[in-house]
């Protein structure tokens, strides 16, 4: 599904939901994405569900987390690992890329829409950890 950057403005939370999980499906496994592409397409939908939060996320000191134990965090803990991705992603290239390639930020997303059953994501952080 993909929606140009006006368009996204007036989708329901679903269709938000709906177009993230889809092109982020389109994206996984393929080789040499182009970062820029990535800023512009896929971070709008992700802070537009409310999946970057604020909080001290240079602080925190959790490790990424592997497929298997994606399916084992709360919610909070989704946005605070989507939070990072989405910061660390302006200070290097390749994180964005990777994790991307990878999937698994596809399975954090897909993870949160069960979680909020397809709603917007609730305020959860604070500044600090």
């Amino acid at each position: 599904m993909q929606i140009d950057s006006k368009s996204r403005r007036h989708l329901t939370a679903e269709e938000r939901w709906e177009a993230l999980v889809s092109q982020l499906g389109s994206l996984r496994g393929k080789k040499k994405l182009n970062e820029d592409d990535l800023r512009v397409e896929v971070l709008p939908l992700i802070k537009r569900l409310n999946l970057v939060q604020r909080f001290d996320w240079q602080r925190w000191e959790e490790p990424f987390p592997t497929f298997e134990q994606v399916k084992d965090l709360d919610l909070k803990s989704i946005v605070m690992q989507v939070t990072r991705i989405s910061r660390m992603q302006r200070f290097g290239d390749g994180l964005l890329n990777m994790v991307v390639e990878s999937g698994i930020l596809l399975e954090l997303c897909i993870a949160a829409r069960e979680l909020t059953k397809g709603e917007l994501v609730p305020s959860l952080l604070k500044d600090d950890i």
